[in-house]
Formats: structure tokens, sequence, C-alpha cells
């Protein structure tokens, strides 16, 4: 029900919309005491809701009562919508952006502490219920990790893509040379596994090097990182074995990546988009990790393979 918005209203209405039918009789203090002092946007922890605006007057009226109803608000403050607000960070593109990691289940409660009388319906959005807190969705571009995109493109299983994300992000904070080294030249890796990136086939259609492009760096990065990745796999307790030839590929990858994090660190990040030069670099590093990987896929070809008992 919701109180007559012009006309005669009376305090027996007021106390049959708050739950007090007659022959319960308030005062106007306190009906005034029960119209809403509003709150502001994102009122709670962390909140990304709505402003609710003060509806209570100074000094009670009976027309302060007009088109109110008593309910308790679950749209206003802290609304948690599935926190999509998380991938936003950072720039150029979303990192990391998967559906179930780091969910945390805390503070679910009403935005409201108790019923008002204001105006509006409620609405069916949850209020900071955290249960998504630090969840991240597939609809935030996550196309700037090598392992997200071959995850994506279905030549990574979901066991080992994850360890590779908690990987990631202890590197991340562990290590942050070694990691944005690695992501500076894995977005251009990237970009061309999407058929982007610096053209290096200058002499064929766009259409042909778009086909080009993303399959011969998709067959690379599947090479290279797979191994990787499972390395990376054991070692944040995921796979009870480890890749040799992931270990290789750290042990070279990985200085590769400090040193190019310590330049960004001291001179900056290139603000231009990679060009030839930049690509031709990185089809060198490319190949010395292709090399590296067709070894150690050669050493493990000798290992005894293990016979079911």
């Amino acid at each position: 029900m919701t109180l007559p918005a012009s006309g005669q209203i009376s305090f027996g209405q007021i106390d049959t919309e708050i739950g007090h039918p007659p022959p319960y009789s308030s005062s106007l203090q306190f009906l005034n005491n029960l119209i809403t002092q509003g709150q502001a946007a994102g009122a709670g922890t962390g909140g990304t809701g709505v402003a609710i605006p003060n509806q209570r007057p100074v000094t009670p009226t009976m027309t302060a009562f007009y088109g109110l109803t008593y309910f308790q608000n679950n749209a206003a403050g802290n609304c948690n919508n599935a926190n999509v607000s998380n991938c936003t960070n950072p720039s150029p593109g979303n990192i990391q952006c998967y559906q179930i990691n780091n969910c945390t289940a805390v503070n679910c409660q009403n935005c409201d502490t108790q019923a008002w009388l204001q105006s509006n319906c409620n609405c069916a959005c949850v209020y900071n219920c955290l249960s998504n807190q630090d969840c991240f969705t597939y609809a935030c571009n996550c196309s700037k990790i090598i392992c997200t995109k071959l995850h994506e493109f279905n030549l990574m299983n979901s066991i080992i893509y994850q360890a590779d994300q908690e990987f990631g992000a202890k590197l991340a904070a562990e290590r942050p040379d070694i990691y944005n080294g690695y992501r500076a030249w894995a977005n251009i890796v990237v970009d061309w596994m999407e058929g982007d990136g610096p053209n290096m086939m200058p002499w064929l259609s766009e259409a042909r090097r778009r086909e080009i492009t993303h399959t011969w760096s998709t067959s690379w990065a599947f090479d290279i990182a797979t191994p990787w990745a499972e390395e990376m796999a054991y070692m944040m307790g995921k796979k009870t074995e480890g890749s040799l030839t992931g270990r290789m590929l750290m042990s070279a990858g990985i200085p590769i990546c400090k040193a190019v994090g310590v330049w960004q660190r001291w001179f900056g990040a290139s603000k231009k988009p990679a060009g030839f030069g930049k690509g031709l670099m990185l089809i060198g590093v490319f190949v010395v990790f292709k090399l590296v990987a067709e070894l150690g896929r050669f050493i493990e070809s000798f290992k005894p393979k293990s016979v079911a008992q």
C-alpha cells in the first residue's frame, strides 16, 4: 500500500501503512521520525548504490506523508550487483577477469537498518551482499594475457588457467618488474593471436595477413605457454608433477621479463603502438622461447613413462 498523494490523509492511514491498525494511535512526532533521512550514494561498505534524499521535515506536517510507502530499501547504499566495477582497471585492457576467483561471503545485510516511510518502490537488486566480492566476470574484455586468450580459444583447461591467474596475481604483488615486463610483450602476442598487432607481412592483403598472424602466433603461444603454465600450476599446488620444459622456459623468460620491467620502471612504458621494429624484436624473443620449448620436449622424450600398476 502507498499513502495518498493528495487530499485528506489521516493518522489512521499512516498507522495502517506502518503495520499499526486501529485502535492504535501514534503521535505526529513519532510518525515523522519514521520518514527516511536518506543516505549518500554508496553508503555502507564500498557501495555503489543510488543516493536517497532526506524526506523528513524539520517540523512535522501531515503533507510530508503524501505518496510515501513503508518499506526497507534494498536498492540504495552499497548495492552490489556482481561487482562489475572491479573490472575497470588496469588500462588499456582489463586483465584476469574470470568468473569465480577470490569470492568471499561477507557483510550480507539490507541497506536500510529498518523500514522507513519513503517514496518509490523497492527494487530487486541485492544490497551490500558481497558474496561476489572481488569476483570478476567474463564481460570485462579479458584479452591481454596469453593464457587467458588460450583459455578463450579452448586450448587450456580451466584448472591450469586458474592456477596461472593465481600465479600471475602473486607475481604482480611480489615481483612487479617481472610481471610488468611479461605484460609488455604478452600484450603484443595476444594482439597477434586476435589477428591484429604489428604488421609483419605488409605484402599480404589485410584478410590474409590477419589469418596467418592468428594461426602462427596462436600455435607458437600454445607450444610455449602450455608447459610454462603447467609448471606454474605445479608451483601453485594444482598439479602433482611439474614440467621440465616449463622450468626451462621460466629460466629463460624470467630474466627477459625482468629486464623489460626494469626498463619500463626507469624510463616509462612506451605510449606508441607497437610497430614493425618492436614486432621484429619480439619475434626474436619468440624464436628463443620456441627453441627452448622444443629442446625441453626433446629432453623429456627420454624420460621413462610411468606404468599403471
